[in-house]
C-alpha cells in the first residue's frame, strides 16, 4: 500500500510540474523574450537576451528599425500573440524554440536559438546589419559586431 502511494504522489509530481526542468527554463526565457519582442519593448527583451543580441539585434531594432516604422503598423502589431510550439534541446547549452506569432496583420512560424549562459538560458538572435547602417552607427565600432554567417 505504502508503495502505491509513493508511486502515485511521485506520478502527480511529475504531473503538476508540466515540463522537465530544463525545458520549463528555456521555454520561460523564450517566452518573456518573445512577448516582449512583441510588444516592442526592446529593453525588456534584453534581459533575456545574449550580450550579442542586445549588441547588435536589438539595438539596431532601437536605433533604426523602431525610428523608422509607421506608430500606426506598431500599435497594430503590438497585439501579437506568440505561442511555443515545441523546443528541442541541441546540447547542454543550446536549444531551439519553435513559435507561431500571429498579429492581425499576420500569422507566421520561426524559430528562436537559445543558449546558455552562466546558467541562464537567453535568446541568442545575432542579425547581419547591412554596411550602410554600420557606416552611420558610430558607436558601435564595425570590429564588435558579431555577424552571423
Amino acid at each position: 500500500m505504502r508503495r502505491t502511494i509513493a508511486i502515485v504522489a511521485i506520478a502527480c509530481m511529475v504531473l503538476l510540474s508540466g515540463c522537465r526542468s530544463e525545458n520549463c527554463a528555456i521555454e520561460s526565457a523564450a517566452q518573456a523574450y518573445l512577448d516582449a519582442v512583441a510588444d516592442y519593448d526592446f529593453d525588456k527583451a534584453a534581459q533575456y537576451a545574449t550580450d550579442e543580441t542586445q549588441q547588435v539585434t536589438l539595438q539596431f531594432f532601437k536605433d533604426v528599425l523602431l525610428p523608422n516604422t509607421d506608430p500606426h503598423f506598431i500599435e497594430q502589431n503590438r497585439q501579437a500573440q506568440t505561442r511555443i510550439t515545441a523546443i528541442d534541446l541541441l546540447s547542454d547549452s543550446t536549444a531551439e524554440v519553435r513559435f507561431v506569432k500571429s498579429t492581425p496583420l499576420s500569422t507566421d512560424s520561426s524559430s528562436l536559438p537559445m543558449l546558455k549562459r552562466d546558467g541562464q538560458w537567453k535568446a541568442h538572435v545575432v542579425i547581419v546589419v547591412p554596411s550602410y547602417f554600420r557606416q552611420q552607427r558610430r558607436d558601435i565600432p564595425a570590429e564588435d559586431l558579431h555577424l552571423v554567417e
